[in-house]
């Protein structure tokens, strides 16, 4: 993830963040039943997306204190 990305996302409100989590736990779900039915061909798209959540919840908890 490239650092205008993160910064995007700290730009964002903690409403905003939250939507964003909601839809990339909806797409990590999407995904792994992808992989197990053999139709995901790129896999990394697994490890991005778990990435992009850690990030996610990392900003709302630091913009919380």
């Amino acid at each position: 993830m490239k650092s205008k990305d993160k910064k995007a996302f700290q730009a964002k409100t903690t409403k905003e963040l939250n939507q964003d989590l909601i839809k990339s736990k909806k797409d990590l779900i999407d995904q792994k039943l992808k992989l197990k039915t053999g139709s995901l061909k790129d896999t990394s798209l697994i490890k991005k997306t778990r990435y992009q959540i850690a990030l996610i919840k990392t900003i709302i908890q630091s913009k919380a204190t």
